[in-house]
């Protein structure tokens, strides 16, 4: 009978989720890329301007 080895087992396992999300990912992050570049030739084409975001916060009185 074998001796059980933790880093062999614990190794293996960090080998298939890397490997499961790599699989998973990279076409993610490839669509992501090509809507960023798709974006980028749309506002080429409207001549857009890049601008910093604006958050509008609603002020107002809290009576208590």
């Amino acid at each position: 009978m074998s001796t059980f080895d933790g880093e062999e087992f614990g190794a293996k396992v960090v080998g298939a989720v890397k490997g499961y999300l790599e699989r998973k990912v990279t076409p993610l992050i490839e669509r992501i890329e090509h809507l960023e570049h798709e974006m980028l030739l749309i506002e080429q084409q409207l001549g857009v301007k890049k601008q910093k975001p604006r958050y509008r916060v609603p002020s107002g009185r809290i009576d208590r």
